[in-house]
């Protein structure tokens, strides 16, 4: 967290000047608010409201992973157990939450994996999507859900 942290604070910071500062952003057609702390964690649907959320970009691989279908989205909207997701999941909520960040897209459950007409028009809005996040989580070892997202990184700095 300490080195996720001085990230975040040397790109805020005034002598970055490679990227645009991440500014509070209309939040997504549906996200998972998972709160700051063990709260719920639901699917919501946000309906105009501006503030911070975090992307996930993953690599959903060959293991089957929780979506949001039809028939499972009020199941969703309800409530969403923790250990029903994927590691990589769970890893990228409790970072978000150590992040004091309260909202996060992650395609599988927020794109209703069964119905044609959302999946195309949610997908049209990812690249939008990620570019408005104050922060995307990439999970770039995890070949599927089951890998997490932290890793021993030798050399890192």
């Amino acid at each position: 967290m300490t080195t996720i942290q001085g990230c975040i604070e040397d790109c805020l910071g005034p002598d970055h000047g490679f990227c645009t500062k991440p500014a509070d952003a209309e939040l997504p057609s549906r996200v998972l608010e998972v709160g700051v702390d063990n709260s719920i964690i639901r699917l919501i649907e946000p309906r105009g409201k501006v503030t911070r959320y975090i992307c996930l970009s993953h690599c959903w691989g060959n293991e089957q992973i929780i979506t949001t279908k039809k028939s499972t989205m009020k199941e969703r909207m309800a409530a969403i157990k923790m250990e029903d997701l994927s590691k990589t999941f769970q890893d990228a909520v409790i970072l978000t939450r150590l992040l004091r960040v309260q909202y996060i897209w992650i395609d599988s459950l927020c794109i209703v994996q069964d119905d044609v007409r959302d999946w195309e028009a949610q997908s049209s809005k990812m690249c939008d999507i990620y570019h408005k996040a104050y922060l995307t989580i990439a999970a770039t070892s995890a070949k599927d859900g089951r890998g997490g997202l932290f890793h021993k990184t030798p050399n890192f700095l």
